[in-house]
């Protein structure tokens, strides 16, 4: 996200004015940091155990998919502007009272995700998922969903004219209800707005009654993502990016409203926790504070000035995006499908010509330098050419 000289000084004004109200309240109210150990200690073990599912795309190929160690999938690719995406995956829990999807946020994706629309967003039109037993997946039954909650939501509101299908039809997003509402013109939305938006969001789907098994079961879960615009080659798209999916044996999980970055600083020990963790956690478990109300809605007017930048693409070499990024493999393609990969290939210069420098990596900065090196026998010839030809 770009933003101009004058939203930078924006930002860094709101940003500043929020600070100093946070410091303000915590200035205030001596028992601010005991009133922030007593909510940690209500939503430490607040959630039940959650199963991560090693899920498979089962659907045609409009959109490749990335699998995760994390048992987390992402979409890339050509993005459709309506699309469902068909996952299945096998699960031994003998009850499931319960399915979750997190929307995770990736460098690979704009804005940093967590969905694939130009600023990072999503829209779940529809959460279906069918089970069957894995000894006769014939036997197949579609699940009734009966509730649903998400740790984040926006207010109901018409889809930006960007997504406009020319159907004519009134399409909206907002509350997590409209995921289970059996509905294609609703969607769940997850946009909270400029410098809000682009961090990891989750949602809890309830069934009618708990799904019971004696052996392993089968899932099927159909993502259905009609709220995209008109032409997938304008970015007009609106799907999920990175996301995952897991069960529980719980029957009355809901979706967990503390981030996951939150969580992970209650793993450390409150006299070890830096000051930046400690304003996180008090960022977060502030809004909670009733008595807190005032300076909360005034820290949110400040957020609705928060100035909209504009996505610009960058580059970026993969090897710079941080701990965790797996090199990405080249193969041959079946008659130049990317979709139909065969063998693997690795980078490299034909051995008629100079060698690439003793010890480079293989990337493509590297094959750029190796190709206007002053020992490249073809570089200057090509010019030359070039110039005669003009």
């Amino acid at each position: 996200m770009v933003y101009t000289p004058e939203q930078q000084r924006l930002r860094a004004d709101l940003r500043a004015q929020m600070q100093h109200l946070e410091s303000e309240l915590q200035r205030t109210n001596a028992d601010w940091a005991a009133r922030m150990a007593a909510w940690e200690a209500s939503v430490r073990d607040d959630q039940p155990a959650w199963v991560p599912l090693r899920c498979q795309n089962a659907g045609g190929s409009g959109e490749k998919f990335y699998y995760y160690a994390d048992d987390s999938v992402r979409a890339a690719g050509y993005a459709p502007t309506k699309w469902t995406s068909i996952l299945k995956a096998t699960n031994s829990l003998p009850l499931i009272g319960g399915f979750r999807l997190e929307q995770l946020t990736d460098p690979e994706l704009p804005c940093n995700g967590p969905g694939r629309s130009i600023k990072g967003m999503s829209a779940l039109t529809e959460f279906d998922v069918a089970v069957a037993p894995v000894n006769d997946p014939a036997k197949e039954v579609k699940v009734k969903f009966v509730k649903a909650t998400a740790d984040y939501a926006n207010v109901e509101k018409e889809l930006e004219a960007e997504f406009d299908d020319k159907s004519g039809k009134k399409r909206v997003y907002g509350p997590v209800d409209f995921a289970i509402d059996g509905k294609d013109d609703t969607a769940w939305g997850i946009d909270a707005g400029p410098g809000r938006r682009n961090q990891s969001r989750k949602a809890v789907f309830l069934p009618e009654k708990p799904l019971a098994f004696t052996n392993k079961a089968i899932l099927t879960f159909k993502l259905m993502l009609n709220h995209g615009g008109n032409n997938s080659d304008d970015n007009e798209n609106h799907n999920l990016g990175r996301y995952r999916l897991s069960v529980t044996s719980a029957t009355n999980a809901v979706a967990d409203p503390v981030p996951a970055e939150v969580r992970a600083i209650f793993q450390t020990p409150a006299a070890r926790r830096t000051p930046a963790e400690v304003a996180e956690i008090f960022s977060s478990g502030r809004v909670t504070v009733a008595e807190f109300k005032n300076v909360n809605d005034k820290i949110e007017t400040l957020w609705r000035q928060y100035p909209d930048g504009a996505p610009s693409l960058v580059l970026q070499a993969r090897h710079d995006l941080g701990p965790g990024d797996e090199k990405r493999v080249t193969h041959e393609f079946t008659r130049g499908d990317w979709l139909k990969p065969e063998k693997a290939v690795t980078p490299g210069v034909p051995k008629i010509l100079h060698p690439l420098p003793q010890g480079a990596d293989d990337s493509r900065l590297t094959f750029a330098r190796w190709l206007v090196d002053p020992k490249a026998p073809t570089t200057a010839r090509v010019f030359v050419n070039r110039l005669w030809q003009a």
